[in-house]
């Protein structure tokens, strides 16, 4: 068996699975569900995992994270998260990680030099925060509270532009929808929430 998974990830235009962590990790064709045979190699800080031709399949970053996209594999690549970061979530498309804690929610965007230029949201002072979630332009973030509502913050001026109450306990998890029109939220009170995103 497959220990200690810390990321899972449809690779290979989502005709292969691959599991595990920085240390070890295994891919399954989706077709077959055999396991395909791959090996290591070190980049940029990165794991690469190859096929046994060679190629590239994905690279894996310090932190575990499960990156496909080349763009923007150097920031990413170097990127190490710091102990404030609870949430922590990676829009490839856009180039963009989102990190939440305490009193803190960030967007980290890569710029022409491949490094990250940190943009701090406003009005999360003594603010909890346990889950983020990003849309997939990029231009809208949300994240869970410690009263159980969710916040969301418009990227550009940085400024929550609006709050969602209904939840009464702890928010489990958060996930915009892939056209972005909509924002689902789970909840230990026992409920799936869908929000019409503004």
């Amino acid at each position: 068996g497959l220990k200690n998974v810390q990321s899972i990830a449809f690779v290979r235009n989502d005709t292969q699975l691959a599991a595990g962590n920085a240390q070890t990790t295994r891919l399954w064709s989706l077709s077959s569900g055999q396991e395909t045979k791959t090996t290591k190699n070190y980049q940029d800080s990165c794991t690469i995992i190859e096929n046994l031709d060679g190629d590239t399949i994905l690279r894996v970053t310090k932190d575990h994270y499960f990156l496909t996209s080349q763009a923007f594999r150097p920031a990413l690549c170097s990127f190490t998260r710091t102990n404030w970061m609870k949430a922590f979530l990676v829009n490839e498309n856009t180039q963009q990680i989102v990190a939440g804690g305490n009193n803190k929610l960030e967007i980290l965007v890569t710029n022409i030099a491949s490094s990250l230029n940190r943009i701090e949201m406003l009005g999360t002072n003594l603010v909890q925060i346990d889950h983020v979630a990003i849309n997939p332009s990029g231009n809208l973030v949300a994240a869970t509270r410690g009263d159980f509502s969710i916040g969301l913050w418009d990227v550009s001026s940085q400024v929550e532009v609006i709050r969602l109450f209904g939840h009464n306990d702890r928010i489990t998890d958060l996930h915009f929808s892939p056209d972005g029109k909509f924002l689902f939220s789970t909840s230990a009170d026992g409920t799936i929430r869908v929000w019409g995103v503004p």
